[in-house]
């Protein structure tokens, strides 16, 4: 009975070292990298520099060009308005200010995102989603 739980156990062991091996030859160079500046980081933090999340900067060499718009009073020129309840409140602001933030039902922004995309309504994405988004 002993020798049988001995065999089981090393049997056992033999599996995860075998799956473990496995596991550490698949993965790509992506990760490698990813790890590797996990580990850098980690190497700075431990020699009391404050590296959280280091930022290379990337040149960009395009120039806007997106023609201005403005939101008419009445918002006559908002073509998928009757896609959506506002109140007279947000009306008003809409028209005012081109944009109006009402609150909703959603916990999270990509909830609201996925919405959209699945009724081909275009989204505002604001940088408090990206930041958001880098927190989770």
């Amino acid at each position: 009975m002993k020798s049988t739980r001995t065999a089981a156990v090393c049997l056992s062991v033999a599996m995860v070292v075998i799956l473990l091996a496995s596991l550490t030859g698949c993965q790509s160079s992506a990760q490698d990298d990813m790890q590797q500046q996990a580990e850098l980081a980690l190497i700075s933090l431990s020699n009391g520099a404050a590296a959280f999340a280091p930022y290379s900067e990337v040149p960009v060499t395009l120039s806007p060009a997106v023609e201005t718009y403005r939101v008419a009073a009445d918002l006559s020129n908002l073509t998928n308005k009757d896609r959506f309840d506002f109140s007279p409140e947000a009306q008003k602001l809409l028209g005012k200010n081109g944009f109006v933030v009402a609150p909703s039902s959603h916990r999270e922004f990509f909830s609201v995102y996925e919405i959209n995309r699945y009724e081909t309504i275009p989204n505002f994405v604001t940088t408090d989603a990206m930041l958001h988004n880098y927190h989770l």
